[in-house]
């Protein structure tokens, strides 16, 4: 079940996404997927929990650097670090799959524009991708870019792209 959260405007959605059952944390959740890959399964009955889909926030900067440089490395999370901490960014294009404080899994979108044919338009490049070994297989990379394409309108975006993850985005049409 999705909601758009109350009070939520068009330029700053919120996504709540219920997932059936008691609410638990990403730890939780992760013990089930580590006894499933323990047993060769492919997937584990994972415990629910209620995520949120939304622009980060100063509080998330420690949590976001930390999965980035759990997931994607050091480099990448000083990199994150410098850039959600810089005034100039515009935090409202930087997305989080939260649970209470616990940020799950994380993206970037960075302006630009694509020209083709002569034809200028606004663009998004989607970077930091990440996500909590804990809370993989709930599809939050996919609710998080159903929620970067289902507001790029408001970032002045036509186009979205992704390097460096072979096929990943052809997923997301």
């Amino acid at each position: 079940m999705h909601e758009q959260s109350a009070g939520a405007t068009e330029e700053n959605r919120e996504l709540t996404i219920h997932l059936p059952r008691d609410t638990v944390g990403a730890e939780e959740a992760g013990i089930a997927l580590h006894e499933a890959k323990a047993r060769g399964l492919r997937r584990a009955s994972v415990p629910p929990m209620d995520i949120t889909i939304r622009a980060a926030t100063d509080e998330d900067i420690p949590r976001i650097v930390e999965l980035v440089a759990d997931r994607i490395g050091d480099e990448d999370s000083a990199e994150a670090e410098m850039v959600l901490r810089d005034a100039a960014f515009d935090r409202k294009r930087w997305f989080v799959a939260a649970s209470g404080q616990d940020v799950l899994s994380t993206a970037g979108v960075f302006p630009g524009q694509l020209t083709m044919g002569g034809v200028t338009v606004g663009a998004g490049a989607v970077e930091f991708v990440a996500t909590q070994e804990a809370a993989e297989g709930r599809g939050l990379i996919r609710k998080l870019m159903d929620h970067i394409h289902s507001t790029a309108s408001t970032r002045g975006e036509m186009v979205q792209w992704i390097v460096g993850i072979t096929y990943f985005y052809r997923k997301f049409g």
